[in-house]
């Protein structure tokens, strides 16, 4: 099972882990697809450095929470892991229920399901792209998921978009995917 790292320019990383969970974030616009190989596999969703102010009134609208100011958004940290189970191009595809469309941007959507927020996010720099764990940062994701995993409830959304893709909670077979 590989894994592998994605930076989120702040403040879209609260998008997934603030305000009602109903309400949150469980999809990634990028401005290209999910590279063949990976679907199926984990993300570890990581916080970048950049902030983008402008942005803070959307996710507010949305979530109906206060976004943290630049100062307080945690950054340089893995926030959440999750699975890639596909990717929509437009917001009327039937797999995005009313809030995830709102969400939507394109070109591509990624559906990420199974997402867990990890109690105490792993400090690591983030890269452009999707991008390989190195072994020591793996440990560290893979015991952090775990502790945060363990009880963990499997939310609706994600039982809509995911396929046939069980919660792992033993890790063991997690590799980087360089």
């Amino acid at each position: 099972m590989k894994i592998r790292g994605l930076s989120l320019t702040r403040p879209w990383p609260s998008a997934f882990t603030e305000g009602p969970v109903e309400l949150r974030k469980r999809v990634e616009n990028r401005s290209w697809p999910i590279p063949s190989g990976l679907m199926g596999h984990f993300v570890a969703l990581h916080a970048a450095k950049s902030y983008h102010l402008a942005d803070c009134e959307f996710i507010e609208d949305i979530l109906g929470v206060e976004m943290p100011s630049e100062k307080d958004a945690q950054h340089s940290v893995i926030f959440a892991v999750g699975v890639l189970v596909g990717q929509v191009t437009s917001d009327r595809d039937a797999r995005l229920d009313h809030v995830q469309r709102r969400w939507f941007s394109g070109p591509f959507c990624w559906l990420i399901a199974d997402i867990v927020p990890l109690i105490v996010p792993v400090s690591c720099s983030g890269a452009r792209g999707l991008w390989p764990l190195e072994p020591e940062l793996l440990e560290r994701v893979r015991r952090a998921y775990i502790d945060s995993a363990v009880g963990a409830p499997v939310e609706p959304l994600d039982r809509e978009f995911r396929q046939v893709q069980p919660r792992l909670l033993s890790l063991q077979g997690w590799e980087s995917g360089k």
